[in-house]
C-alpha cells in the first residue's frame, strides 16, 4: 500500500470502537446465568435472552481523534493544583467524559452529558477506556492469525 492509499483509507475509515450498552441488566444476568449452566431447561433460554439483550442494546460508537486535537484536549484538563501535579495524575476527572464526548459519533441522537450521566461507573469505564485506547494505542494488527502465512528467515518458522 503507499501512502496515497493508506491516507484515503484513514480519511474514509477512520479507528473506531464499538461499545454495546445494555438497559436490561436482569436479562443479562439471566443470559450469563443461562450460558454458564449445565440446566438444559436454563440453556434453552439463551437465544429468547439474546433476543431480550438485543433489544435493549445501543451500540455507541466512538472514533479517534486527530493527534493535535486529542492533544489539546488533554491539555485543557490536566491537573493544575500543585498535590495532584506532585501525585502524577496526568488529567481532571473532568477529562474521561470529554473524551468521550469528543469521541462520540453514534447515535447522532445521543447526548453526550446524558449519556455519561445515565451511564454506570463500569460503563462509563468502558467507554473512556474504548475512548482513550483509540487515542494512544496502535491497533494490534495482528499478524499472527492463521492464513498469513511464514515469514521468511533463519531458525524456527514464525507467523509474525
Amino acid at each position: 500500500m503507499d501512502w496515497a492509499e493508506w491516507k484515503a483509507r484513514r480519511e474514509k475509515a477512520p479507528a473506531i470502537r464499538r461499545v454495546p450498552l445494555c438497559a436490561d441488566g436482569e436479562a443479562l444476568a439471566e443470559l450469563e446465568e443461562a450460558r454458564t449452566s449445565r440446566d438444559p431447561k436454563l440453556r434453552r433460554r439463551i437465544p429468547e435472552l439474546e433476543e431480550r439483550v438485543a433489544q435493549a442494546t445501543i451500540n455507541v460508537v466512538l472514533r479517534a481523534l486527530p493527534a493535535d486535537e486529542y492533544a489539546e484536549l488533554k491539555d485543557q484538563y490536566r491537573p493544575t493544583d500543585p498535590k495532584e501535579v506532585e501525585e502524577g495524575r496526568q488529567w481532571t476527572d473532568d477529562f474521561m467524559p470529554a473524551l468521550v464526548a469528543a469521541c462520540l459519533v453514534e447515535p447522532a441522537d445521543i447526548d453526550p452529558t446524558e449519556l455519561w450521566e445515565l451511564a454506570s461507573a463500569g460503563e462509563r469505564r468502558q467507554l473512556f477506556l474504548a475512548a482513550h485506547s483509540l487515542n494512544v494505542l496502535v491497533p494490534d494488527l495482528d499478524f499472527t492469525k492463521p492464513g498469513t502465512g511464514l515469514t521468511p528467515g533463519t531458525g524456527r518458522p514464525s507467523t509474525t
